[in-house]
């Protein structure tokens, strides 16, 4: 086993650290020490930071020997145990407060819900009063007593570490060293290189085309730059590049940098003066250093390459160009990098992916038999194609795990290896894993943490950013802290995990609009998270080790799980079942005692054959994540649901409910529910849920509880909102109640009425529904508006571009007597526009300047059953129009 696992250890120890802190210090805000408790948190608060700085050492060690790195890694488990406490006493307190608010007033309204600190995303200063009242409600006196069995842990294991790391002898000491840089020359270390002709080939014509440029502000140099995952081939590419016999008659002087993860712009600006002169350089001003390039490049065409470039700062990158702008037109400098951010920045990027898979077993076959005929070892060579065919096309994988077949060439240890996952391997400094580590050493805490929670995933795993950023969210791994100006916690996970898509951890997937793993960086995340996380997937019982906080399982007919003896540290705990149609009623294998997960922050239970969820589930006070969708003999819910305050998820899809539960109004943080319409539409008092970002259907009742008025505080809708039965809304005033115009996030509006005939209605009810209309405005960015069945006759004045500026698509249907829509020709973005049954509309481009454009971007026009429609635009007055459909048009004169 590898000897750097301490610093995946130590990382996350330390990003849990970080935020436990960070609680803290908001809970004393405004406290004074006299006051019960206060003392005792600032006093853990002062000891996280020491223990905070031990991980520091601990994390970049190299531990060589055995004993020492188990001996470590033993206390440091047991320091994130204590600190988890810490967290898990502080969400108790926050869970107190907002139990406190709903039960003594009542879950009333915006205030009371839209203050919670577990709510989605809130600013700053709302949260600070939030944790002042916190801060308040802490004091109890076995509150007192836990902080101090904590503040004893932590001063413990803390100590034992300082102590184990300085009183160690000389001879120990050797043990430990610190973790040497990655470095690379421009002598390549293969001698023979499979598959990348085509790649060379696009880049030399890259390197040799005339300067455009790109990466700088200068004309005189462009750059190119190759990005990839490490281990797939980058650095050899660029060196193949470098010694071609092309580039070596076109450039001179030629330099090789390997920048690592130390992009400082002194430092490499002489690298490149010892390169040039071939000198020992002693200037250390950049000024100095900068004047001496400056002259040596002047009207030279060089080649400069940057291997392994990790600095994504745009200010640092100019002021390294700044000496090289004066090179001969056609200077080229070649990047290579593993982030996407920086090859896009710096320009030109050429993506590099695995050798395909012939290139691939031709390169193995070296690698594991010394030479590409694998003839001496027939016995060998199918369970050399099993190895290779896992390895995903990554070249530096064939060498690392090609080396370890070529020590024994025997069946047995052949075997040994193909059963064996490739993080379970031995791996030196150079290996494969130790490689990928780099990319994981350089993110900053918050998105490690992100990262190591994707090994619960199984391998080829396909996953979205938004459910991902879910989980993140409910597991606490997202920062409040990270939000600016009218950003959501969504939008804040969002950069996260594009963040890990440009540094190559995620990549897109062939086909949906999904991101899988390379199966190496899943490796190195399985790595770094054994002890803490464990993933089941394969039919044989196993035994949970007492250390996992995080349990992903996937079940078979053969699958039984063994006593969890981790139940009440899990704070992860996912079972699915492979098979579609699973069923469990005659023996489960599922046993689960909900009420030991008492610190579960994330519960996913799809498709296991679950009956009912027990009345205990109400206890789960951390919960924030609960998944039970595809269990379909599941028909009513406990009403202790309603008690998980903290959730924010709630996935019920294919659950073949009869109803909810009826105090769902007091899930004042829930977020998403995933239900069929015709379920959440029986939700009393919906506008309770002021979290609520997913509401696709509303029926408006005049019943207490489901007039139009419970939409009045749920601003963060998302996505699609249909509002039905608006004839039972009395007036414009009820009407603006919904607050419609603050739904910023809605991307689609739905207004129906469902009266059969508009015409059999009296004038009082015609007017009612103008003003109705009038009232629903919208946000101005809502892209798509529909308005079906609609019994006025008068347009609503908001129908304009200066109000709905983004509107791109609009849907009027039978709204029978509604006369004139003309205004809808100065929708200037408008791309789809379909108005079906209307009669009594007679104009549509009436009422224009003739300066005025009508439509001028309307891609799709549909008009169907408007019988008393005279006249049509001219197409002339449509430049953009690609689809015409007319039906049911019998007085149009034109």
């Amino acid at each position: 086993m590898s000897s750097w696992i301490l610093a995946g250890l130590g990382s996350l120890g330390s990003s849990l650290i970080g935020r436990v802190k960070d609680q803290i210090s908001d809970y004393l805000i405004g406290r004074v020490l006299e006051e019960p408790g206060v003392a005792d948190l600032d006093k853990l608060r002062n000891t996280l930071s020491g223990t905070e700085r031990i991980i520091g050492r601990v994390e970049n060690m190299w531990i060589k020997d055995e004993d020492t790195k188990k001996r470590l890694k033993e206390l440091l488990m047991k320091l994130k145990d204590t600190v988890y406490d810490a967290d898990d006493l502080l969400d108790e307190i926050q869970f107190r407060v907002l139990k406190q608010q709903i039960e003594l007033q009542g879950a009333q309204g915006y205030e009371a819900s839209n203050q919670s600190s577990s709510s989605s995303g809130l600013h700053p200063s709302k949260r600070r009063k939030l944790y002042e009242r916190v801060g308040r409600f802490f004091g109890r006196e076995d509150d007192v007593i836990r902080v101090g069995k904590i503040q004893m842990k932590l001063d413990e294991y803390t100590t034992y570490i300082k102590d184990f790391i300085t009183t160690t002898d000389a001879d120990e000491k050797q043990m430990i060293t610190s973790v040497v840089p990655r470095t690379t020359t421009s002598f390549p270390i293969e001698t023979q290189v499979f598959g990348r002709d085509e790649q060379l080939n696009h880049l030399l014509e890259q390197l040799m085309k005339s300067a455009d440029g790109s990466g700088s502000s200068n004309s005189s140099i462009s750059t190119v730059t190759i990005v990839g995952i490490g281990g797939v081939g980058k650095t050899t590419l660029a060196q193949q590049a470098y010694n071609h016999e092309r580039v070596k008659d076109y450039f001179h002087p030629k330099v090789w940098l390997c920048v690592s993860d130390n992009f400082n712009v002194e430092r490499l600006t002489k690298d490149i003066v010892e390169s040039i002169t071939e000198e020992k350089c002693d200037l250390s001003n950049l000024d100095t250093l900068q004047v001496v390039v400056k002259k040596k490049l002047t009207s030279k065409r060089f080649l400069l390459v940057l291997d392994d470039v990790w600095n994504e700062d745009g200010l640092k990158w100019e002021r390294f160009c700044a000496s090289l702008r004066y090179g001969e037109q056609g200077s080229k400098i070649l990047v290579t990098t593993r982030s996407k951010k920086i090859a896009e920045m710096v320009g030109k990027p050429i993506p590099l992916g695995g050798l395909d898979e012939a290139s691939y077993w031709e390169f193995f076959k070296k690698c594991a038999f010394g030479s590409e005929d694998a003839g001496e070892f027939p016995q060998l060579e199918a369970i050399a194609k099993k190895i290779a065919g896992r390895l995903k096309g990554l070249p530096l994988a064939a060498r690392t795990v090609g080396g370890l077949l070529k020590a024994q060439m025997n069946e047995k240890h052949w075997r040994n290896i193909a059963g064996s996952e490739i993080w379970q391997l031995q791996h030196d400094e150079n290996g494969v894993l130790p490689v990928l580590q780099l990319s994981y050493q350089c993110l900053p805490p918050h998105l490690k943490r992100c990262f190591v929670f994707c090994s619960l995933f199984p391998k080829d795993n396909r996953f979205d950013g938004e459910h991902l950023v879910q989980l993140w969210m409910a597991e606490g791994y997202v920062d409040q802290d990270n939000m600016k100006d009218n950003m959501t916690l969504e939008a804040v996970g969002s950069d996260y995990f594009h963040e890990l898509v440009n540094r190559s951890f995620f990549q897109e997937a062939p086909w949906g609009s999904t991101y899988v793993m390379h199966d190496l960086i899943h490796d190195l995340a399985q790595f770094i998270s054994k002890g803490e996380f464990c993933r089941i997937d394969d039919v044989e019982s196993k035994e949970i080790p007492n250390t996992t906080r995080h349990l992903s399982a996937t079940l078979t007919d053969g699958t039984k799980l063994m006593e969890l003896s981790c139940y009440d540290k899990l704070r992860t705990l996912e079972i699915n079942s492979k098979s579609f149609w699973f069923d469990f009623q005659d023996e489960s294998p599922l046993f689960i005692q909900f009420e030991k997960l008492k610190n579960i922050r994330v519960l996913i239970l799809q498709n296991c054959g679950l009956q009912e969820l027990p009345e205990k589930i109400g206890g789960l006070i951390h919960l924030r994540y609960l998944d039970i969708s595809y269990n379909r003999y599941i028909k009513w819910l406990p009403e202790s649901l309603c008690d998980l305050y903290n959730l924010r998820v709630l996935d019920l899809y294919e659950c073949d409910l009869q109803s909810l539960p009826h105090g769902m109004s007091k899930l004042i943080n829930l977020m998403h529910l995933n239900e069929e319409d015709k379920i959440i539409s029986e939700i009393n008092d919906v506008g309770k849920l002021t979290s609520l970002q997913g509401l696709c259907s509303f029926k408006v009742l005049k019943d207490k509880g489901h007039e139009v008025a419970q939409l009045g505080g749920l601003k963060q809708l998302h996505g699609q909102l249909r509002i039905t039965n608006l004839e039972n809304v009395e007036s414009k005033q009820k009407a603006g109640m919904a607050n419609l115009n603050n739904k910023q996030y809605l991307d689609e509006l739905v207004l129906e009425w469902t009266t059969d005939d508009g015409f059999s209605l009296d004038g009082n009810e015609l007017v009612v529904s103008e003003e109705v209309l009038e009232g629903l405005q919208p946000h101005q960015a809502l892209k798509r508006l529909t308005i079906r069945g609609y019994i006025g006759v008068r347009s609503p004045s908001w129908l304009q571009t200066q109000l709905l500026a983004n509107l791109i698509t609009l849907d009027l249907y039978n709204c029978k007597a509604w006369e004139d829509i003309s205004c809808i020709g100065q929708l200037q973005n408008l791309k789809k526009l379909s108005v079906k049954g209307m009669p009594a509309v007679k104009q549509i481009s009436h009422g224009l300047s003739t300066e005025s454009k009508f439509l001028p971007n309307l891609e799709e026009l549909v008009l169907e059953n408007m019988v008393a429609l005279e006249e049509l635009p001219s197409l002339g007055q449509l430049p953009c129009l690609k689809v015409l459909r007319i039906d049911q048009m019998s007085t149009m004169t034109k």
